[in-house]
């Protein structure tokens, strides 16, 4: 029952975690952007590293957690056909934080929690990022075609 609570609480904290990366870098690519002395068609693609680069770090905080349940607390594991390795934990980060839950192991004991709260979560950031990529893009296309108009 404590390897339960363990697990819900250290998803509850990266979950906190890693809203705040998100909104940082959300933020960070608001408030830099503009200054960038680059043309604005290419502010999309400066948006969609910085995004990708946030989501690259906010999976590897999960890889973490995977590997301190797995290997240091013996909270959960994988079944048998799993690695320990960290790159074996970072492409199961990327696989649920995606959703996509390709993978040919599984979680085991409270590891599950932690899967199943990164997957809602990676794709609640996803749609985020995909909000605010949309919104960026319409409004410094509407800007540019102003200054096109004027």
């Amino acid at each position: 029952m404590m390897t339960v609570i363990a697990a819900l609480g250290a998803s509850i904290f990266l979950l906190f975690c890693v809203i705040l990366i998100h909104f940082e870098t959300l933020n960070l690519i608001s408030k830099y952007l503009p200054s960038l002395p680059i043309p604005h068609r290419l502010w999309i693609a400066v948006i969609i590293v910085g995004v990708f680069f946030g989501h690259v770090i906010e999976i590897g905080l999960f890889a973490l957690a995977y590997y301190v349940f797995d290997s240091l607390l013996h909270f959960g594991g994988f079944t048998a056909t799993f690695d320990p390795t960290p790159l074996n934990y970072f492409y199961f980060s990327i696989v649920s934080f995606s959703t996509l839950g390709l993978s040919s192991f599984e979680p085991t004991g409270a590891i599950k929690i932690i899967a199943g709260l990164e997957a809602l979560t990676g794709f609640l950031l996803i749609t985020w990022s995909a909000s605010f990529g949309y919104t960026a893009m319409k409004d410094f296309w509407q800007e540019g075609s102003e200054r096109n108009a004027a």
